[in-house]
């Protein structure tokens, strides 16, 4: 069922979110949310007009871009990549993590994504040195 809604998210009265429409249901929570949140303006919208169609819901797509897409393929990976360090990498790769602004890396625009890269970088400066292996999994 999930790769008919990855194929065809939006049919007449349905449109399929978060983790209904990616094969394996990992979207993960903050996308999840805001296509969820996406969707239910799509369907505000059809409410107002009382078409339900698929061609009232084919906005809805929109939110499935390609960039997305290659996003959720990078989130994937770094799902992994706790299956390489041992118990104290994973700590160290918290505290490396713990800067990161998931929302804004997914949705948000060239400028604040460059100011929250900035400021994942600038926080984890002396880490990168101190532990290469994680800085090298990481890029």
């Amino acid at each position: 069922m999930r790769g008919k809604c990855n194929a065809a998210p939006v049919a007449n009265g349905v449109i399929s979110v978060g983790d209904a429409w990616v094969d394996d249901g990992e979207i993960g929570n903050v996308p999840a949310l805001a296509n969820g949140v996406y969707a239910g303006r799509v369907i505000i919208e059809a409410a107002r007009k009382n078409d339900f169609s698929e061609e009232a819901l084919k906005p809805a797509k929109d939110f499935i871009t390609k960039k997305f897409l290659t996003a959720l393929a990078q989130n994937k990976k770094s799902k992994l990549l706790c299956t390489k360090f041992n118990e104290e990498e994973l700590k160290q790769m918290f505290l490396f993590m713990q800067h990161m602004d998931y929302p804004v890396m997914m949705f948000g625009s060239s400028t604040q994504r460059g100011l929250m890269l900035t400021h994942f970088m600038m926080k984890n400066f002396f880490r990168f040195f101190k532990h290469p292996r994680i800085a090298r999994s990481m890029f």
